[in-house]
């Protein structure tokens, strides 16, 4: 569930849309795990990122952003849903 785009779903929907953030200029992108809750066979994550987006003028604008993930155990620990929003106030 990525900031201002519908939502992708399954796993062609989620290369795609990640490779479109690729294309915007986005690079460098590092998560850091601020804590993790679980019970049972789901858990949530909670955390923070940094992602530099290069601009067509050759600047790059560093981003940091909070994000929400949950995982669910089918077996193996799969993410079941992304979310993520950035703490820099929108351009208008």
């Amino acid at each position: 569930m990525p900031p201002n785009h519908d939502p992708a779903q399954g796993p062609g929907a989620i290369e795609k849309l990640l490779r479109q953030y690729c294309e915007y200029g986005y690079e460098g992108l590092r998560f850091e795990t601020v804590r993790v809750e679980h019970s049972g066979d789901i858990a949530v994550e909670v955390g923070r990122y940094t992602a530099a987006i290069r601009q067509v003028n050759a600047t790059t604008i560093l981003d940091r952003g909070k994000y929400l993930r949950a995982w669910q155990r089918f077996g193996a620990w799969l993410i079941v849903a992304d979310s993520w929003s950035s703490n820099l106030p929108t351009v208008k």
